[in-house]
């Protein structure tokens, strides 16, 4: 019999635990193949997703390949659109082409499909199947504490001392204050308006990642986060934008914020504000990520005093020839599994 593509159950798990390790070489204590993750990101209820997200290529034998949907929505001046950024994405080495053929499945109901990061394999093979290079994501950070993220993530070489060294000039170097007629105030999600919320611009090039209070609750449910804030920035008494923090292990990430084309000063305090909550409602983490794909805002925070650590390439297929004008997706971390690990 030919492979068969199907929806994978729970009690696939530990098949594909067993295929990912063996395909990416991940050890069994890995974040990614933590039991009550997999349960959460790919049997778990979702507000935009009712069946199994995860995918599996199989024949009588044994299952050759595997791949999971992060479900996304865009929104585009021309109307709303399916995305999904695929995760834990892994075939077998003697079945050749079976990674692809899992991936395909995925494209059936989804207009596009977009990546950020991934394994070197997953690299290389992208571009040969049709993603495209889009615009960039950067990751930004600051110490939360004059020790420890240099300690806990640096080898122990001659270089250490020097690290640390860098770490505490960093971690000391100027703190930023909210100005004047700005404050910050925590929220529940379903209590953030909606016009806080990402929106599609005036810029037919641009599809934004849509938000609501499920989704937000739905990650903040999320097994590998220990404990989240969500926040709304006025200036007096109007509300200007609002921003989700998750603790993941000892490190704070600025999950999502909103909305789309924050003005230079807006942006700026943004990220002061957020330096602020992390350190003030997350007394034990060390240090915070935050990422964003609008280049003002990037420049914005590393005058607020984060640093770039990194830039990736949005790479998308598109399915769906509405898109072929986007050249700017509008993503945060909330939209693909880094979030948690």
């Amino acid at each position: 019999m030919p492979p068969l593509i199907r929806h994978s159950f729970p009690s696939d798990r530990d098949h594909i635990t067993t295929l990912l390790k063996q395909t990416h070489g991940i050890p069994g204590t890995n974040v990614a193949l933590h039991p009550e993750f997999q349960n959460w990101k790919y049997w778990g209820p979702h507000p935009w997703f009712a069946e199994s997200r995860s995918r599996l290529l199989e024949d009588p034998r044994a299952i050759l390949a595997h791949v999971c949907i992060w479900p996304i929505r865009l929104q585009t001046l021309d109307g709303s659109f399916s995305a999904f950024h695929p995760i834990d994405w892994g075939a077998r080495r003697d079945f050749p082409g079976g990674g692809l053929q899992v991936l395909r499945s995925c494209y059936i109901g989804n207009d596009v499909a977009l990546c950020v990061g991934g394994s070197e394999m997953t690299r290389k093979i992208l571009p040969a199947v049709g993603f495209k290079p889009q615009n960039t994501v950067t990751f930004l950070e600051r110490p939360l504490h004059p020790l420890q993220p240099a300690w806990a993530e640096s080898p122990r070489d001659w270089k250490l001392p020097a690290r640390i060294a860098r770490n505490i000039a960093w971690h000391y170097a100027r703190r930023f204050t909210l100005p004047r007629n700005w404050t910050l105030a925590p929220r529940h999600p379903r209590q953030i308006s909606s016009s806080l919320w990402p929106q599609a611009s005036i810029s037919a090039k641009q599809a934004v990642s849509f938000r609501s209070a499920q989704l937000l609750e739905h990650i903040a449910a999320c097994p590998e986060i220990s404990k989240t804030a969500f926040f709304v920035l006025l200036r007096g008494q109007t509300e200007v934008a609002y921003f989700f923090l998750a603790q993941v292990r000892n490190q704070v990430r600025l999950a999502d914020y909103g909305p789309v084309g924050l003005g230079d000063e807006e942006s700026h305090v943004l990220g002061i504000a957020a330096q602020t909550a992390a350190r003030s409602s997350f007394p034990d983490a060390v240090s915070l990520l935050a990422v964003t794909s609008e280049e003002q805002v990037r420049a914005a925070w590393v005058r607020a005093g984060l640093r770039t650590r990194a830039e990736e390439p949005i790479k998308a297929l598109k399915m769906n020839k509405q898109l072929n004008s986007v050249t700017h997706f509008r993503l945060t971390l909330l939209d693909w599994d880094s979030l948690c690990l």
